[in-house]
């Protein structure tokens, strides 16, 4: 009798010690599982987004240990892109842009973290006292613009002008007009000219040789949008990434970087 209760109790010792190495053995291959790297993500940005954009991947990737692929270009050429390769998995742009590829069926959602301003930038100290559109048509004074058949900046100042009736006497000294913000941040920066109307990132970005001077003239904001994709198979760490851009974190990342308001 003793010896078949030591063996009855010998085999529930070994059932019970079998249970935990499978569990054991189950738990350590999901977490083996978790840590396998992941596909990145194919994110699409426009150009005028990508210094904060960039910042945040490194953040992202340290917390999901994902990466992201980008895929770097004007919105405008972006827009196409998604819609003719049907993948991908987050779209950052800036109006009218993703709310256009919204209303196409593409978009599941969106956040918007930041905006978009023209400001004007112009030689360190300002030393033509340029404040204001009508400034800009003081005799002598060369502007450079953002050509508006390319870039929403250049068509929304172009129209501005326009209301204000300064479309000719502005114009008249607009000598060049270009699809880089950075290009004209440049030509100031080297003296080609005295002054130009671009977009507050850029205006932040060239800080160091370029004052930027907020115009006396309310135009209208530009909503930067990160939109989630329908296309996206990776929906979770999409969502993971759209909610560190909308969180206090993401949202300082694109101030730091000028995405602001005054």
């Amino acid at each position: 009798m003793g010896a078949r209760v030591l063996g009855a109790g010998m085999r529930k010792l070994l059932v019970i010690t079998f249970a935990l190495l499978v569990v054991g053995v189950g738990a350590l291959l999901v977490l083996r599982a978790d840590r396998r790297p992941r596909a990145p993500l194919k994110v699409y940005c426009g150009t005028s987004m990508r210094p904060a954009a960039e910042e945040l991947a490194r953040d992202f990737e340290r917390e999901t240990g994902s990466g992201l692929e980008f895929d770097f270009g004007g919105s405008e050429t972006l827009l196409p892109k998604i819609e003719i390769a049907g993948e991908g998995d987050v779209f950052i742009a800036h109006d009218p842009f993703g709310d256009e590829l919204a209303r196409k069926g593409k978009v599941e959602r969106y956040v918007v973290p930041g905006c978009l301003i023209p400001v004007l930038i112009v030689a360190k100290g300002n030393p033509l006292q340029l404040h204001g559109l009508a400034d800009l048509a003081k005799p002598g004074v060369k502007l450079g613009l953002m050509d508006a058949r390319y870039s929403t900046c250049g068509q929304i100042v172009r129209a501005r002008l326009a209301e204000k009736g300064l479309a000719e006497s502005v114009g008249a000294n607009v000598k060049v007009e270009k699809r880089s913000h950075q290009d004209l941040a440049l030509d100031v920066a080297l003296g080609a000219l005295d002054a130009a109307i671009v977009w507050n990132f850029s205006a932040e970005l060239n800080r160091e040789r370029v004052d930027g001077v907020w115009l006396d003239e309310p135009f209208p904001e530009t909503r930067l949008e990160v939109c989630l994709l329908k296309c996206t198979r990776q929906r979770e760490l999409a969502e993971r990434f759209l909610a560190l851009c909308e969180s206090e974190r993401g949202r300082a990342v694109f101030g730091k970087f000028g995405y602001r308001k005054r």
